[in-house]
């Protein structure tokens, strides 16, 4: 799903050279192609809110880490300690 998200929210994004960290509350986002990288910067608040093009990147983004929080969490035996 990730991936899907990531490659029809491409478009969207700018070639980029360089990789500066997101200003404060925003998220960055990086996609490597096959012959760029590209990125795009978008409010925090607005992707949270659903009122980005980019949140179904986000979302799914928020996805992956949840299902490693879990894996990590049975790994340990089922603690629910912070990750």
């Amino acid at each position: 799903n990730f991936l899907v998200a990531a490659e029809s929210t491409l478009a969207r994004m700018q070639p980029v050279a360089d990789f500066p960290l997101p200003s404060p509350g925003h998220v960055r986002f990086y996609a490597r192609a096959f012959t760029a990288t590209y990125t795009a910067e978008r409010s925090e608040e607005d992707l949270a809110g659903r009122r980005d093009d980019l949140w179904p990147l986000f979302g799914a983004g928020h996805e992956v880490l949840t299902q490693i929080r879990r894996l990590e969490e049975r790994r340990r035996g089922g603690s629910t300690s912070a990750f």
